[in-house]
Protein backbone atom coordinates (compact mmCIF):
# COMPACT_ATOMS: atom_id res chain seq x y z
CA UNK A 1 0.00 0.00 0.00
CA UNK A 2 2.74 2.47 1.02
CA UNK A 3 4.53 1.93 -2.29
CA UNK A 4 2.03 3.06 -4.08
CA UNK A 5 1.22 6.32 -2.26
CA UNK A 6 2.27 8.35 -4.93
CA UNK A 7 -0.76 7.35 -7.29
CA UNK A 8 -2.77 8.53 -5.22
CA UNK A 9 -5.09 11.19 -6.49
CA UNK A 10 -4.75 14.40 -4.66
CA UNK A 11 -7.63 17.39 -5.50
CA UNK A 12 -6.43 21.24 -5.61
CA UNK A 13 -9.18 22.08 -3.73
CA UNK A 14 -8.62 19.74 -1.03
CA UNK A 15 -5.20 20.27 -0.72
CA UNK A 16 -5.65 24.37 -0.29
CA UNK A 17 -7.92 23.34 2.54
CA UNK A 18 -5.34 21.62 3.93
CA UNK A 19 -2.67 24.24 3.23
CA UNK A 20 -5.23 26.65 5.34
CA UNK A 21 -5.25 24.44 8.17
CA UNK A 22 -1.21 24.32 8.33
CA UNK A 23 -1.25 27.75 7.92
CA UNK A 24 -3.13 28.22 11.16
CA UNK A 25 -1.93 25.28 12.97
CA UNK A 26 1.83 25.81 12.24
CA UNK A 27 1.76 29.57 10.38
CA UNK A 28 3.00 27.89 7.14
CA UNK A 29 3.03 29.41 4.18
CA UNK A 30 2.86 27.10 1.52
CA UNK A 31 4.10 29.27 -1.13
CA UNK A 32 7.69 29.51 0.81
CA UNK A 33 7.97 25.47 0.17
CA UNK A 34 8.46 23.40 -3.16
CA UNK A 35 5.32 22.82 -5.01
CA UNK A 36 5.31 19.59 -4.15
CA UNK A 37 6.79 18.96 -0.52
CA UNK A 38 3.21 19.63 1.19
CA UNK A 39 1.50 17.09 -1.17
CA UNK A 40 4.22 14.14 -0.68
CA UNK A 41 3.36 15.07 3.20
CA UNK A 42 0.01 14.50 2.79
CA UNK A 43 0.79 11.52 0.52
CA UNK A 44 2.94 9.67 2.96
CA UNK A 45 0.47 10.82 5.97
CA UNK A 46 -2.35 8.77 3.83
CA UNK A 47 -0.45 6.17 3.31
CA UNK A 48 0.41 5.23 6.85
CA UNK A 49 -3.37 5.80 7.28
CA UNK A 50 -4.41 3.40 4.74
CA UNK A 51 -6.27 6.25 3.18
CA UNK A 52 -6.58 6.55 -0.48
CA UNK A 53 -8.99 9.40 -0.38
CA UNK A 54 -7.92 12.97 0.21
CA UNK A 55 -11.47 13.93 1.12
CA UNK A 56 -11.89 11.41 4.33
CA UNK A 57 -8.39 12.09 5.18
CA UNK A 58 -9.34 15.85 5.11
CA UNK A 59 -12.15 15.01 7.63
CA UNK A 60 -9.73 12.83 9.89
CA UNK A 61 -7.16 15.79 10.02
CA UNK A 62 -9.55 17.49 11.20
CA UNK A 63 -11.11 15.67 13.85
CA UNK A 64 -7.66 14.02 15.08
CA UNK A 65 -5.26 16.87 16.77
CA UNK A 66 -2.65 13.34 16.86
CA UNK A 67 -2.91 13.25 12.67
CA UNK A 68 -2.33 17.05 12.65
CA UNK A 69 0.74 16.64 14.88
CA UNK A 70 2.15 13.61 12.27
CA UNK A 71 1.10 15.84 9.11
CA UNK A 72 2.80 18.27 10.99
CA UNK A 73 6.23 16.35 11.43
CA UNK A 74 6.37 15.07 7.81
CA UNK A 75 6.02 18.92 6.49
CA UNK A 76 9.08 20.19 9.37
CA UNK A 77 12.20 19.33 7.50
CA UNK A 78 14.94 19.93 10.24
CA UNK A 79 18.19 21.10 9.20
CA UNK A 80 20.82 22.04 11.49
CA UNK A 81 24.25 21.45 12.51
CA UNK A 82 26.49 22.31 15.90
CA UNK A 83 27.50 26.11 15.68
CA UNK A 84 25.38 26.57 12.17
CA UNK A 85 26.54 30.61 11.40
CA UNK A 86 28.96 30.22 13.91
CA UNK A 87 28.89 34.86 13.71
CA UNK A 88 26.05 34.32 15.91
CA UNK A 89 27.69 32.81 18.85
CA UNK A 90 30.60 34.57 18.69
CA UNK A 91 28.03 37.89 19.32
CA UNK A 92 26.20 36.31 21.99
CA UNK A 93 29.42 35.30 24.15
CA UNK A 94 30.52 39.00 23.79
CA UNK A 95 26.53 40.33 24.23
CA UNK A 96 27.04 38.58 27.74
CA UNK A 97 31.04 39.40 28.47
CA UNK A 98 30.41 42.96 27.73
CA UNK A 99 26.85 43.81 28.19
CA UNK A 100 24.66 41.52 30.47
CA UNK A 101 27.60 40.86 33.06
CA UNK A 102 28.58 44.14 34.11
CA UNK A 103 25.03 44.77 34.10
CA UNK A 104 23.78 42.06 36.14
CA UNK A 105 23.99 41.86 39.98
CA UNK A 106 26.50 38.38 41.31
CA UNK A 107 24.49 35.27 41.14
CA UNK A 108 21.73 36.72 38.28
CA UNK A 109 20.93 34.15 35.56
CA UNK A 110 20.95 34.89 31.93
CA UNK A 111 17.69 33.15 29.84
CA UNK A 112 17.85 32.19 26.63
CA UNK A 113 14.88 31.15 24.13
CA UNK A 114 15.30 28.71 21.37
CA UNK A 115 13.29 28.41 18.98
CA UNK A 116 12.42 26.36 16.61
CA UNK A 117 15.23 24.24 18.33
CA UNK A 118 14.69 20.91 16.00
CA UNK A 119 16.93 18.32 17.04
CA UNK A 120 19.24 20.16 19.53
CA UNK A 121 21.82 20.92 17.70
CA UNK A 122 21.58 25.15 18.16
CA UNK A 123 20.16 24.61 22.05
CA UNK A 124 23.21 22.80 22.87
CA UNK A 125 25.74 25.22 20.91
CA UNK A 126 24.06 27.75 22.67
CA UNK A 127 25.10 26.14 25.85
CA UNK A 128 28.57 25.06 24.92
CA UNK A 129 29.29 29.22 24.09
CA UNK A 130 27.95 30.20 27.26
CA UNK A 131 30.69 28.15 28.98
CA UNK A 132 33.37 28.88 26.65
CA UNK A 133 32.27 32.65 27.23
CA UNK A 134 33.21 32.21 31.13
CA UNK A 135 29.33 31.64 32.52
CA UNK A 136 29.26 28.72 35.24
CA UNK A 137 26.46 26.50 34.88
CA UNK A 138 24.17 27.64 37.29
CA UNK A 139 24.30 31.33 35.64
CA UNK A 140 22.15 30.06 32.55
CA UNK A 141 19.28 28.36 31.68
CA UNK A 142 17.78 27.68 27.94
CA UNK A 143 14.16 26.86 27.12
CA UNK A 144 14.33 24.86 23.76
CA UNK A 145 11.11 24.92 22.34
CA UNK A 146 9.68 23.06 19.05
CA UNK A 147 6.56 22.18 17.38
CA UNK A 148 8.10 18.38 16.67
CA UNK A 149 7.72 15.79 19.13
CA UNK A 150 9.89 13.99 17.54
CA UNK A 151 12.47 16.38 16.89
CA UNK A 152 12.40 16.71 20.74
CA UNK A 153 12.50 13.50 21.82
CA UNK A 154 15.91 13.32 19.68
CA UNK A 155 17.11 16.61 21.22
CA UNK A 156 16.69 15.16 24.69
CA UNK A 157 18.70 12.00 23.97
CA UNK A 158 21.87 14.21 22.73
CA UNK A 159 23.52 11.59 20.39
CA UNK A 160 25.10 12.92 16.88
CA UNK A 161 26.30 11.70 14.14
CA UNK A 162 28.71 12.65 12.36
CA UNK A 163 26.45 15.24 10.13
CA UNK A 164 25.80 17.59 13.23
CA UNK A 165 29.44 18.18 13.42
CA UNK A 166 30.48 20.45 9.80
CA UNK A 167 33.32 22.90 9.38
CA UNK A 168 36.87 22.89 10.90
CA UNK A 169 36.28 23.88 14.23
CA UNK A 170 35.11 20.76 15.90
CA UNK A 171 37.44 20.88 18.72
CA UNK A 172 34.03 21.33 21.36
CA UNK A 173 33.43 17.67 20.49
CA UNK A 174 36.12 16.61 22.17
CA UNK A 175 35.41 18.69 25.25
CA UNK A 176 31.67 18.27 25.74
CA UNK A 177 30.87 14.67 24.11
CA UNK A 178 32.05 11.62 24.53
CA UNK A 179 32.27 8.97 21.79
CA UNK A 180 30.07 5.85 21.20
CA UNK A 181 31.19 3.98 18.04
CA UNK A 182 30.33 6.29 15.55
CA UNK A 183 27.98 8.54 17.61
CA UNK A 184 28.82 11.50 20.06
CA UNK A 185 27.10 11.46 23.37
CA UNK A 186 26.87 14.74 24.84
CA UNK A 187 28.29 14.92 28.51
CA UNK A 188 25.87 15.12 31.50
CA UNK A 189 27.37 18.60 32.81
CA UNK A 190 25.35 20.73 30.50
CA UNK A 191 22.23 18.47 30.33
CA UNK A 192 20.65 20.32 32.91
CA UNK A 193 20.93 23.45 31.31
CA UNK A 194 18.41 23.07 29.01
CA UNK A 195 14.71 22.31 29.13
CA UNK A 196 13.22 20.54 25.79
CA UNK A 197 9.50 22.08 25.92
CA UNK A 198 6.62 21.44 22.74
CA UNK A 199 5.14 24.94 21.47
CA UNK A 200 4.09 26.65 18.86
CA UNK A 201 5.05 30.24 18.47
CA UNK A 202 1.61 31.36 16.82
CA UNK A 203 -0.61 29.63 20.20
CA UNK A 204 -2.49 32.32 21.73
CA UNK A 205 -0.78 30.94 25.17
CA UNK A 206 2.70 30.36 23.80
CA UNK A 207 4.85 30.00 27.14
CA UNK A 208 2.88 30.94 29.22
CA UNK A 209 4.37 32.38 33.15
CA UNK A 210 8.03 31.59 31.45
CA UNK A 211 9.30 35.37 32.34
CA UNK A 212 11.41 37.53 29.78
CA UNK A 213 14.46 36.16 28.17
CA UNK A 214 17.80 38.06 27.72
CA UNK A 215 18.69 36.21 24.50
CA UNK A 216 16.31 34.93 22.03
CA UNK A 217 17.23 32.57 18.95
CA UNK A 218 14.92 32.30 16.63
CA UNK A 219 16.69 31.70 12.91
CA UNK A 220 15.10 30.49 9.92
CA UNK A 221 11.49 30.13 11.28
CA UNK A 222 9.87 33.05 10.33
CA UNK A 223 11.15 33.28 6.49
CA UNK A 224 8.27 30.50 5.94
CA UNK A 225 5.42 32.44 7.43
CA UNK A 226 3.20 35.39 5.22
CA UNK A 227 3.97 38.71 6.36
CA UNK A 228 0.75 38.98 8.78
CA UNK A 229 2.02 35.83 10.28
CA UNK A 230 5.42 37.20 10.58
CA UNK A 231 4.24 40.54 12.36
CA UNK A 232 2.25 38.64 14.83
CA UNK A 233 5.19 36.25 15.59
CA UNK A 234 7.95 39.25 15.89
CA UNK A 235 5.35 40.68 18.54
CA UNK A 236 5.40 37.28 20.39
CA UNK A 237 9.19 37.26 20.42
CA UNK A 238 9.00 41.05 21.78
CA UNK A 239 6.41 40.23 24.68
CA UNK A 240 9.21 37.37 25.56
CA UNK A 241 12.55 39.59 25.49
CA UNK A 242 13.47 41.97 27.68
CA UNK A 243 14.33 45.42 26.98
CA UNK A 244 17.91 44.87 26.61
CA UNK A 245 17.56 42.10 25.51
CA UNK A 246 19.03 40.37 22.02
CA UNK A 247 17.09 38.30 19.26
CA UNK A 248 19.41 36.67 16.55
CA UNK A 249 17.23 35.74 13.07
CA UNK A 250 18.43 33.99 10.04
CA UNK A 251 20.70 36.23 7.57
CA UNK A 252 17.10 36.13 5.52
CA UNK A 253 15.02 37.38 7.87
CA UNK A 254 17.69 40.46 9.21
CA UNK A 255 15.13 42.77 6.98
CA UNK A 256 11.83 41.60 8.63
CA UNK A 257 13.65 42.85 12.31
CA UNK A 258 14.56 46.32 10.35
CA UNK A 259 11.08 47.07 9.39
CA UNK A 260 10.15 45.96 13.16
CA UNK A 261 11.44 48.40 14.58
CA UNK A 262 14.75 46.46 15.67
CA UNK A 263 18.28 47.70 15.02
CA UNK A 264 21.33 45.38 14.27
CA UNK A 265 24.30 44.51 16.74
CA UNK A 266 27.32 46.26 15.27
CA UNK A 267 29.04 42.54 14.74
CA UNK A 268 28.63 41.65 11.16
CA UNK A 269 26.54 38.27 9.71
CA UNK A 270 25.78 37.55 13.45
CA UNK A 271 22.23 38.87 12.51
CA UNK A 272 21.18 39.97 16.47
CA UNK A 273 19.00 42.83 16.75
CA UNK A 274 17.91 44.50 19.74
CA UNK A 275 15.08 46.94 20.31
CA UNK A 276 15.22 50.30 18.62
CA UNK A 277 14.32 51.87 22.41
CA UNK A 278 17.01 49.62 23.85
CA UNK A 279 19.89 51.26 21.82
CA UNK A 280 18.57 54.70 20.74
CA UNK A 281 17.95 53.31 17.23
CA UNK A 282 14.99 55.90 17.22
CA UNK A 283 17.74 57.62 14.92
CA UNK A 284 16.94 54.92 12.17
CA UNK A 285 13.27 57.11 11.59
CA UNK A 286 15.48 60.83 11.25
CA UNK A 287 15.07 62.33 7.87
CA UNK A 288 18.37 63.63 7.15
CA UNK A 289 18.00 62.52 3.71
CA UNK A 290 15.35 64.97 2.60
CA UNK A 291 17.67 67.78 1.53
CA UNK A 292 18.96 65.13 -1.10
CA UNK A 293 16.15 65.61 -3.10
CA UNK A 294 17.65 68.80 -4.08
CA UNK A 295 20.63 69.73 -5.85
CA UNK A 296 22.08 71.71 -2.85
CA UNK A 297 26.10 71.98 -1.72
CA UNK A 298 26.95 69.11 0.21
CA UNK A 299 25.93 68.99 4.11
CA UNK A 300 29.47 69.67 6.00
CA UNK A 301 31.36 66.72 7.32
CA UNK A 302 29.90 65.96 10.67
CA UNK A 303 33.67 65.29 12.02
CA UNK A 304 35.38 68.76 13.36
CA UNK A 305 37.94 69.00 10.42
CA UNK A 306 40.66 69.88 12.93
CA UNK A 307 40.69 65.80 13.56
CA UNK A 308 43.13 65.11 11.12
CA UNK A 309 44.60 62.04 12.90
CA UNK A 310 41.55 60.29 11.91
CA UNK A 311 42.03 60.36 7.97
CA UNK A 312 44.36 57.81 7.38
CA UNK A 313 42.71 54.97 9.74
CA UNK A 314 39.28 56.06 7.28
CA UNK A 315 41.48 55.70 4.60
CA UNK A 316 42.70 52.22 5.60
CA UNK A 317 38.68 51.14 6.14
CA UNK A 318 36.52 50.07 3.33
CA UNK A 319 33.99 52.49 2.99
CA UNK A 320 31.36 50.40 2.61
CA UNK A 321 31.93 48.70 5.77
CA UNK A 322 31.97 52.56 7.59
CA UNK A 323 28.29 53.13 5.83
CA UNK A 324 27.34 50.14 7.46
CA UNK A 325 28.88 51.29 11.16
CA UNK A 326 27.11 55.03 9.99
CA UNK A 327 23.88 53.35 9.23
CA UNK A 328 24.00 51.23 12.45
CA UNK A 329 24.33 54.57 14.53
CA UNK A 330 21.58 56.17 12.67
CA UNK A 331 23.73 58.83 10.83
CA UNK A 332 22.31 58.39 7.76
CA UNK A 333 23.48 61.41 5.30
CA UNK A 334 26.96 60.25 6.26
CA UNK A 335 25.79 56.61 5.48
CA UNK A 336 24.31 57.84 1.82
CA UNK A 337 27.18 59.63 0.89
CA UNK A 338 29.71 57.19 1.27
CA UNK A 339 27.13 54.43 -1.14
CA UNK A 340 27.11 57.01 -3.45
CA UNK A 341 30.38 57.58 -3.78
CA UNK A 342 31.12 53.97 -4.09
CA UNK A 343 28.30 53.98 -7.05
CA UNK A 344 29.88 56.44 -8.83
CA UNK A 345 33.19 54.35 -8.96
CA UNK A 346 31.77 50.81 -9.30
CA UNK A 347 28.09 50.97 -10.41
CA UNK A 348 27.47 47.53 -9.94
CA UNK A 349 28.39 47.45 -5.91
CA UNK A 350 25.70 45.26 -4.83
CA UNK A 351 26.29 46.17 -0.96
CA UNK A 352 26.44 49.80 -1.94
CA UNK A 353 22.65 49.42 -3.67
CA UNK A 354 21.48 46.98 -0.79
CA UNK A 355 22.50 49.91 2.26
CA UNK A 356 20.96 53.12 -0.25
CA UNK A 357 17.67 51.18 -0.40
CA UNK A 358 17.95 50.44 3.64
CA UNK A 359 18.95 54.16 3.93
CA UNK A 360 15.99 55.45 1.90
CA UNK A 361 13.47 53.68 3.33
CA UNK A 362 14.59 54.45 6.79
CA UNK A 363 14.17 58.32 5.50
CA UNK A 364 10.78 57.71 4.01
CA UNK A 365 11.57 57.35 0.76
CA UNK A 366 9.97 54.31 -0.14
CA UNK A 367 10.26 54.74 -4.30
CA UNK A 368 14.21 54.97 -4.11
CA UNK A 369 14.40 52.44 -1.43
CA UNK A 370 12.58 49.83 -4.33
CA UNK A 371 14.48 51.28 -7.04
CA UNK A 372 17.78 50.45 -5.42
CA UNK A 373 17.04 46.99 -3.83
CA UNK A 374 15.67 45.95 -7.20
CA UNK A 375 19.06 46.87 -8.62
CA UNK A 376 20.82 44.91 -6.00
CA UNK A 377 18.55 41.85 -6.90
CA UNK A 378 19.32 42.86 -10.43
CA UNK A 379 22.67 42.44 -9.89
CA UNK A 380 22.95 39.64 -6.91
CA UNK A 381 19.69 37.42 -7.72
CA UNK A 382 20.17 35.41 -4.62
CA UNK A 383 20.56 38.40 -1.97
CA UNK A 384 18.13 36.96 0.63
CA UNK A 385 18.52 40.34 2.54
CA UNK A 386 17.57 42.06 -0.56
CA UNK A 387 14.60 39.28 -1.39
CA UNK A 388 13.22 39.72 1.74
CA UNK A 389 12.79 43.64 2.26
CA UNK A 390 11.93 44.28 -1.19
CA UNK A 391 8.98 41.73 -0.34
CA UNK A 392 8.23 43.90 2.47
CA UNK A 393 8.28 46.98 0.26
CA UNK A 394 6.26 45.14 -2.92
CA UNK A 395 3.33 44.05 -0.18
CA UNK A 396 3.02 47.60 1.80
CA UNK A 397 1.89 48.93 -1.46
CA UNK A 398 -0.27 46.53 -2.18
CA UNK A 399 1.17 44.37 -4.36
CA UNK A 400 0.68 40.77 -2.18
CA UNK A 401 1.70 38.39 -5.63
CA UNK A 402 4.63 40.09 -5.73
CA UNK A 403 5.97 40.04 -2.66
CA UNK A 404 4.80 36.49 -2.14
CA UNK A 405 7.09 35.51 -5.25
CA UNK A 406 10.36 37.40 -4.00
CA UNK A 407 9.34 35.52 -0.39
CA UNK A 408 9.98 32.18 -2.51
CA UNK A 409 13.21 33.64 -4.23
CA UNK A 410 15.00 34.21 -0.66
CA UNK A 411 13.32 31.23 0.45
CA UNK A 412 14.49 29.15 -2.11
CA UNK A 413 18.07 30.49 -1.90
CA UNK A 414 17.99 30.31 1.79
CA UNK A 415 17.57 26.70 1.68
CA UNK A 416 20.15 26.50 -0.82
CA UNK A 417 22.79 28.16 1.04
CA UNK A 418 21.95 26.00 4.25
Amino acid sequence: MQGNHSQVDIDSRVMKRIEDLLRQEMGLDAGTTSASHVVNAVRRRMAACAQTDIIAYLARLLESPAEQESLIEEVVVPETWFFREQNAFRALRRFVIRDWLPAVPPGAVLRVLSLPCSTGEEAWSIAMALVDAGLPLRRFHIDAVDISQQALARARRAVYGANSFRGDETGFRERFFTREGERHVLKASLRQQVSFLQGNLLDADFLPGQGLYDVIFCRNLLIYFDHATQVRAVKVLTRLLRPQGVIFVGHAESCLMLDQGYVPLSMPRAFGFRRAAATRAHKWQVQPLASRRKPAPAAPPVAPAKKKAEAKPQAETDPLEQAFALANEGRLAEAARLCEARLQHDAASVRACYLLGLIHEAAGDVHEAEACLRKAVYLQPDHQEALVHLALLVERRGDGMAARQLRQRASRHARGAG
